[in-house]
């Protein structure tokens, strides 16, 4: 298929996509430079763009514990990249920081990622806001860190965090 988006003025970008469930945009190319994962600068148009959707994204669940290992239903787990540069200007839907609630029995569950490297961290529900500055940073001081291939299902099992929201 084919798209065009007129009338965009100059100025920086990253290509998103919303996708339903399942899918997640593999790569997105033009002129030879990456137009997902970090900021380009748009000047005139760009014609060659070639976009790779998939439904063979990674996903990662798990059970959260608190303090006494008990499984805790009042965390939220966050999986955000390991690459810090995607921790600023990404866009409405970020390709690669995700967030969910845990269950009731302290289970959650997260799909659709590109491959790469993350961090991943369970926080009280409180702490989730990942816009608030510097929370990544706080955060992946505390966090495990996976790698996701294409495909992959991991299981990873947290304990809760208690992190300073400032």
């Amino acid at each position: 298929g084919m798209f065009t988006l007129p009338g965009v003025p100059a100025g920086r970008y990253i290509l998103t996509l919303p996708l339903p469930s399942g899918w997640y945009v593999k790569s997105a190319t033009g002129r030879g430079q990456d137009l997902v994962e970090l900021p380009f600068q748009l000047s005139d148009d760009i014609t060659d763009v070639v976009v790779t959707i998939s439904d063979r994204g990674a996903g990662v669940s798990g059970t959260v514990r608190d303090r006494d290992s008990k499984p805790d239903p009042a965390a939220g787990v966050m999986v955000f990249p390991v690459d810090n540069r995607q921790w600023v200007d990404f866009s409405a839907y970020p390709r690669r920081i995700r967030e969910t609630r845990t269950g009731r029995d302290g289970t959650f569950a997260l799909s659709d990622f590109p491959a790469g490297d993350y961090y991943i961290a369970a926080v009280p529900q409180a702490s989730m806001n990942w816009s608030v500055p510097g929370l990544l940073d706080r955060l992946s001081k505390v966090a495990t860190r996976i790698s996701l291939a294409e495909g992959d299902r991991k299981t990873v099992d947290l304990r809760t965090a208690q992190v300073p929201v400032k």
